[in-house]
């Protein structure tokens, strides 16, 4: 309890305040910061938690995987208009080519990696730029807008998609989700900046187009001009991947995306990478015995895997039941169809997703999603469901705030990019090597022919 002493202290000092204020020495209104001003204080510090989580990703920028070794290598030794239109793994990816194009032919080789990085930052911002000023019924206030955030920046796996073009797709699905829960009404301006960003969002792999029966859905729901705008733009990326995928669909990349898996293995990895990881971070031991029971006992992995397919449909079911009719549409719809069709068309033998390790990516924007339920529903519904879910929402950012600092697989030993590119530039036979270890670029056009 404040004593009477201190109380007077405070209104001695709140009263000479007042005093200063109305002689025009200070100004109090200094203190208090707009709505405005608290967005961009907030805008700012997301910007600073990515550059900081570890600098020389800017400093001594790299390229990453086929970012570097497809992407950049092709843009590298091709026309602007080629590189535009060609599609690398089997799908279109628009903004990659766009990337590289301004990594390639803007300027001198020892900062293509710079550039790329810098459009993949761009990229990462956008999300959270739709958050704080756009206008949501699910993050309404500054408060909701701070913890959707948080999860952006520190949810579980997040190291995997830093920074780095070839992971851009999996934020340009968050985006349409956004976009998709966006309800900003009568601004001609936004609305062409969300439609564009659905159209480089929908040709940037075919991940965000798993949302577009849930913009055909809003666009029946509530027929306004906006929602079909955005709801044929996704139907037109949607087929145009298609046909991608269908031209170039042949046995090498039907082996290399291996078979569907069946509902026990699904359960297994969709418990494993979208609960027990959000909460207890890169554990691997129950990943370990789970991949370990898939080869030794397939009986016994189906019992499990059944089990964890039932608990993770129960856990869902409960959420449903806490959700509003729109809300269960939008977020439980589009969670299911980002994890389970990404699971469904990942890369190699579906055990693999059973690793911690392996295919991060996948699930990088569906965990958000998730995640956002329980703040939806803690903060409206007061049973013991909900208020577990509050728990659990507040370990899921400490949890992913404690990953935060694990640095993006940094190996000392790993190449510097103007180093490699000096040796290139001595060398025009040199191949340069890029992250992770053991891959390297192809650069085919003379070093002469690069702009200095």
């Amino acid at each position: 309890m404040i004593s009477k002493k201190e109380r007077d202290m405070s209104m001695s000092v709140r009263d000479s305040l007042r005093t200063l204020e109305s002689k025009g020495m200070i100004s109090t209104n200094f203190f208090r910061l707009t709505d405005s001003s608290k967005k961009w204080f907030l805008f700012l510090g997301a910007v600073l938690v990515i550059c900081l989580r570890d600098y020389h990703l800017l400093t001594d920028a790299r390229f990453w995987a086929e970012e570097g070794k497809l992407y950049f290598a092709y843009a590298f030794s091709h026309s602007i208009w080629e590189t535009l239109f060609k599609a690398h793994l089997g799908y279109y990816s628009l903004f990659n080519n766009i990337s590289m194009i301004l990594a390639a032919k803007t300027v001198p080789l020892e900062y293509a990696s710079l550039v790329a990085t810098l459009c993949a930052l761009l990229i990462q911002l956008i999300p959270i730029m739709i958050i704080i000023w756009g206008k949501s019924l699910y993050w309404d206030t500054l408060h909701k807008k701070t913890v959707v955030i948080l999860l952006i920046l520190f949810i579980s796996f997040t190291d995997e998609v830093w920074l780095n073009t070839i992971a851009s797709q999996f934020h340009f699905s968050l985006i349409a989700f956004l976009i998709l829960c966006d309800e900003s009404k009568g601004r001609i301006v936004r609305n062409i900046i969300y439609g564009f960003l659905l159209l480089l969002s929908g040709l940037t792999g075919p991940v965000s187009c798993f949302l577009t029966p849930l913009y055909i859905y809003k666009a029946i729901k509530f027929r306004n001009w906006r929602n079909i705008f955005y709801s044929t733009i996704m139907i037109v990326c949607a087929v145009i991947q298609f046909c991608v995928i269908l031209k170039y669909f042949n046995s090498d990349i039907k082996t290399a995306r291996g078979s569907w898996p069946e509902p026990a293995l699904l359960g297994a990895i969709l418990f494993n990478k979208s609960f027990l990881a959000l909460f207890l971070g890169y554990t691997t031991k129950v990943s370990d015995l789970l991949r370990s029971l898939y080869t030794t006992n397939y009986l016994l992995f189906c019992i499990v895997g059944y089990s964890l397919f039932l608990f993770f449909g129960w856990f869902l079911f409960n959420i449903a039941k806490r959700l509003k009719s729109e809300a269960r549409v939008y977020f439980l719809g589009s969670f299911l169809a980002l994890a389970v069709l990404s699971s469904l068309s990942a890369v190699g033998h579906k055990t693999i997703l059973l690793s911690i390790d392996n295919g991060r990516r996948y699930f990088y924007a569906p965990n958000i999603i998730f995640l956002t339920t329980f703040l939806l529903i803690s903060s409206e519904v007061k049973d013991r469901f909900s208020k577990a879910l509050g728990v659990l929402l507040v370990i899921g950012i400490i949890t992913g705030g404690i990953l935060y600092i694990r640095t993006i697989e940094l190996k000392k030993e790993w190449p510097s990019w103007r180093s490699e590119v000096k040796k290139y530039r001595e060398d025009s036979l040199y191949k340069p090597k890029i992250w992770p270890d053991g891959w390297e670029v192809a650069l085919e056009t003379n070093p002469e022919s690069v702009k200095d």
